[in-house]
This record gives structure tokens, sequence and C-alpha cells, in this order.
């Protein structure tokens, strides 16, 4: 138990935590406040995004050579570390969902974070733990750009839950997502 708490200390996950909760609480408050309580899923993709991208430098440990020559072997922790996090951000995702009402669609919500977790791994992967939150903002907005809206590769956060093209995308992201990371880490450590 002491190395996972020492691990979630330098990977700064109480201040992840931190940010989405406060996330989810404003998309409360102002599901409540604005919208008569009802949650659509744009808004919750913005919480989803913000849920990914705040462990974004988390996703490398404060000495990168340590992590490199550590007896440790990384790459079964590096995907668990990022299905934990898609876990966590599921969890807060739903739970909101279904305090609001309506409810939006379980299957959106799970395929939704699996492939926004995807390409915060593949960010990592291509640009630095410091950067790795680029890739997931990039498909949010995309998503909510309004003639590519109705383009499935490039809308599928607010697409229907049963859309083959959105449901492809986002499992091909979640897949070289957390492949790339698992296995070559954070691009220069």
């Amino acid at each position: 138990m002491r190395w996972l708490v020492l691990y979630a200390r330098s990977r700064r996950f109480v201040m992840s935590v931190l940010v989405l909760l406060l996330g989810a609480l404003v998309l409360y408050c102002g599901a409540n406040w604005w919208w008569d309580g009802r949650l659509s899923l744009r808004p919750l993709a913005v919480l989803m995004t913000l849920g990914a991208a705040s462990a974004a430098t988390g996703l490398v440990g404060p000495d990168p050579g340590l992590d490199r020559t550590a007896a440790l072997s990384w790459p079964h922790r590096r995907a668990a570390h990022l299905l934990g996090l898609a876990g966590l951000v599921l969890a807060v995702s739903l739970g909101l969902s279904h305090v609001l009402v309506p409810a939006v669609p379980g299957q959106v919500i799970i395929r939704d974070t699996l492939g926004l977790t995807g390409l915060l791994g593949l960010g990592a992967t291509l640009f630095g733990g410091p950067l790795s939150w680029c890739l997931p903002f990039a498909a949010l907005m995309l998503a909510y750009v309004p003639g590519l809206q109705q383009v499935p590769i490039a809308g599928w956060l607010v697409q229907p839950w049963d859309h083959p093209s959105a449901i492809v995308t986002a499992a091909a992201a979640m897949v070289l997502g957390i492949v790339g990371y698992s296995v070559f880490g954070v691009r220069g450590s």
C-alpha cells in the first residue's frame, strides 16, 4: 500500500481528482441553475475532457530518468495508470449523469471516456507528459465545430452511442493510446 500512496503523490493524483470534482460541481450547479436540471452530452464531454487533461502532468514522474532506470517493470503500471484514470473519470461522469435528468446514455459516457483516455496516452507518447492534453482537447474542439459535428470521425464525442464510426474511432484511440503509452512511455523519458 505504501508504494501506491507514493506513486499517487508523485503523479499528482490528488490534484487531478480535485480538478475533476470541481469541474463536476460547476457542471452540476450550471445544470441546476441555467438548464433546469437537464444535462446534454456536450457539457458532459467537456467534463470528461477536463478529467483526462487534468492528469496530463501526472503521466510522467518528477524524474523521468529514474523511471527509465528503475528495476520495476513499467508497461503494466502505465496501462493500469491510464485505466485507473479512465475509471475515475467514468465514475464521476456516470454519477453526474444519473443525478441530473435526462441521463446521458452510459454507453456514450463509456465510449467517450475510454477514447479520451486513449488520446491522452497517445498524446503523452507523441508529445510528452505536459502536452499530452492536446489530443483530447483537439477532439473536443472538433466535436464543437458546427460543420464537423456531422462527420462521424471528427465529431465522435457527440455522436449517438450506437454510431459505428464513433465506436471504431474511440476504440482505435483507446487501443493506440494505451498500447503506445504502456510500451513506449512518455516522449523524452
